[in-house]
């Protein structure tokens, strides 16, 4: 699942964003200007101060836009490596279990089979106890192993 943005789909969303940040300066430049002029103080530093903070504001206002949208892309560049590690920590932890599925069901396989022919040396009477301490031994160390 994969969050990451085309430069064109961050560019063309921008671009959306500065649009009515822009439109809404020019507009407050020219009403600081319109005002100066009715006023009579064109070229003076209340037109100066006017302007400057209608400019200051959009400027401001296209900082955060951009801003806002690299948080977000680092947001989602965040979500999508963490997806990611969770995806390869759960398929580690599969594997862990598989493999230990796999000995637990080797380790019982050579337990049956110990336990098959204990019972066939017992029936033929040719067991004895030094036999029985090295089957069930090994059975031992193989269970030990897995743990």
């Amino acid at each position: 699942m994969a969050f990451e943005y085309t430069p064109e789909i961050n560019v063309d969303y921008l671009t959306q964003l500065r649009q009515p940040i822009l439109d809404r300066g020019t507009q407050q430049v020219g009403q600081a200007r319109g005002e100066a002029l009715r006023r009579g103080l064109t070229g003076d530093p209340f037109e100066s101060l006017r302007v400057g903070a209608a400019q200051n504001s959009m400027n401001q206002g296209l900082a955060g836009a951009e801003a806002g949208l690299a948080y977000n892309t680092a947001g989602l560049r965040r979500e999508e490596r963490l997806i990611g590690e969770k995806n390869v920590y759960t398929s580690a932890e599969a594997e862990k279990q598989r493999k230990f599925q796999e000995q637990m069901a080797q380790t019982q396989g050579n337990y049956q089979w110990m336990l098959a022919k204990m019972q066939q040396d017992s029936a033929r009477g040719t067991a004895n106890a030094s036999g029985w301490g090295t089957a069930l031994g090994g059975v031992a160390t193989g269970a030990a192993i897995l743990i």
